[in-house]
């Protein structure tokens, strides 16, 4: 039956996609037989691999076998064991990104990854909560509740009434997160549907539990993301000669995002943050006050080397610590 994709995928996807089949297998008594199904992708020209593509492999095929349709505004991503138990996947916030330009009404992440959400909500408002509804899954049965095109009325009320409270959060403001009538939605909502995420991230923030600070993973990825033109240098290695690229123009707004992280990262992550500002700085005076002197351009390019180490040394002993390791992959 299932044995093929359209083009050539990594092992991890390979591997992953051999547990869906595994999984349907003991799903379906009456699998079908004398078939070959083949996963299909839009753009077959890019290389392909890691495991995100298994749940939705999962639920399509079931389509197939079961004849239930899938919602056409619906969009999913996870790993998945041959048990059905959804496991985790990274680049969650780009695919939730992904999913809201292509307009996709309810969206289902895996459970693990909530911590990910979190961080987006942090990092770039409450929109995403309320532009599509996201549900956190750790099994297949819960993805594929969500899936259908006529789920379950519990969870085809919880829709519809988020889909309310958001109408009037777009129209009306983020205020009115704290108005009791929409703190009594959002609960009507979560009592529906307990694994309505987007429910439970926006109520908490409605009664001022929402989150503040950013998950060690998150914490890592930001600083990496978010002070580009220091990172552009950190990438390139040592610096040589004055005709090396310094961060360029972008290195002020690099070294304020920086400093605006400290009210966020995860306290793990404080001695990397305060280097990579500290590499800023240095790129910046080089920049500002530059040598006349190669006696006085020399020195300072050995600063900006010793600020360098600085930040690799410590962004090293920050993943290379094993209690840091072991909680990023359970992230």
């Amino acid at each position: 039956v299932y044995k093929r994709q359209n083009q050539k995928v990594g092992p991890s996807m390979d591997k992953a996609l051999n547990e869906v089949q595994k999984f349907l297998k003991l799903r379906h008594e009456k699998w079908p037989r004398g078939y070959e199904i083949e996963i299909a992708f839009g753009d077959k020209y890019s290389a392909k691999d890691g495991p995100s593509a298994a749940v939705a492999s999962a639920l399509l095929i079931d389509s197939l076998i079961s004849g239930s349709n899938i919602r056409p505004s619906f969009a999913v991503t996870g790993d998945m064991n041959a048990d059905g138990s959804v496991l985790p996947i990274g680049g969650v916030s780009a695919k939730i990104r992904g999913a809201i330009r292509k307009k996709c009404a309810v969206v289902a992440v895996p459970k693990a990854n909530v911590g990910n959400i979190s961080d987006m909500v942090i990092m770039e408002g409450k929109g995403s909560l309320y532009r599509t509804q996201v549900f956190a899954i750790d099994t297949f049965e819960q993805a594929y509740a969500v899936s259908r095109e006529d789920p379950d009325e519990k969870i085809e009320e919880a829709i519809r009434e988020f889909d309310l409270v958001a109408k009037v959060l777009q129209g009306k403001g983020e205020s009115y997160l704290r108005n009791p009538k929409v703190q009594e939605k959002l609960k009507g909502v979560v009592s529906l549907a307990p694994n309505h995420l987007s429910a439970q991230l926006l109520l908490a923030i409605g009664s001022g539990r929402g989150p503040k600070m950013l998950s060690l993973g998150g914490s890592i990825t930001a600083i990496r993301s978010r002070t580009g033109a220091v990172m552009d240098v950190v990438e390139k290695g040592k610096v040589k000669s004055l005709g090396d690229s310094l961060g360029g123009d972008d290195l002020t707004k690099a070294l304020s995002d920086a400093r605006t992280l400290h009210k966020f990262v995860d306290r793990r992550t404080e001695p990397y943050l305060k280097a990579v500002i500290q590499l800023g700085e240095t790129l910046r005076d080089y920049q500002q006050n530059p040598p006349r002197s190669t006696t006085l351009h020399n020195r300072k390019v050995d600063s900006i080397n010793t600020a360098l180490d600085r930040v690799n040394n410590s962004y090293e002993k920050l993943v290379n610590d094993k209690a840091i390791m072991e909680e990023l992959m359970i992230e």
